[in-house]
């Protein structure tokens, strides 16, 4: 019983790093969405990847309606809010609003994704 546990705590803590933020092709297509856009420019990398693990992890776990926030730097932060869960075929869809705060200049934008075949979350354009 005890291996069991300890194996299943060590496969999720597998996939974390030591900020907990993920990384690979979850973070990669959220990346290109709309944090690549002009919504997204100024980030630099650090806050780039900050803000894609909250999206991912608003759209993967995220009540509707919560606030998913990240933080950078203490002028640098946002925070993203899910909407519902919906069907389209047979994907799992979930729009979202991302809100964007640096140097004490708020901008949001309203998205969508749909999680693919291979389980990650695409942007839709």
């Amino acid at each position: 019983m005890g291996f069991v546990l300890f194996a299943a705590l060590a496969t999720l803590l597998a996939g974390c790093d030591t900020t907990g933020t993920r990384s690979g092709p979850a973070l990669s297509a959220l990346s290109a969405g709309v944090l690549a856009s002009d919504f997204g420019s100024g980030l630099d990398p650090k806050a780039r990847k900050l803000a894609a693990n909250a999206e991912f992890v608003a759209l993967e776990t995220g009540r509707a309606g919560a606030e998913v926030p990240w933080k950078a730097s203490d002028t640098v932060y946002g925070s993203v809010i899910p909407q519902q869960p919906y069907q389209v075929g047979s994907s799992n869809c979930r729009r979202y609003v991302h809100t964007i705060t640096q140097k004490g200049q708020s901008r949001s934008t309203a998205a969508t994704a749909c999680r693919n075949a291979d389980g990650i979350w695409q942007p839709l354009s």
